[in-house]
């Protein structure tokens, strides 16, 4: 058969670079996954600081506004 060395050669790289292309999307979809877990959990302690900020601010302002 001629070619077929040329033939086998070719469907062994298409298959190598399609493995290839699947790891690296699934690589890219892992760290895309674990960057929004980061981002929602930082939006969230930035939240709780927040509210903590301000509730601290508020009692203090509290606590000047009492006078004896």
């Amino acid at each position: 058969m001629a070619g077929g060395a040329s033939m086998g050669a070719s469907l062994a790289s298409m298959g190598q670079l399609d493995m290839v292309s699947a790891a690296t999307t699934m690589m890219n979809a892992q760290a895309q996954s674990a960057k929004m877990i980061t981002d929602t959990v930082n939006g969230i302690t930035s939240s709780l600081i927040d509210s903590s900020t301000k509730a601290q601010n508020s009692m203090q302002q509290a606590g000047k506004a009492i006078q004896y």
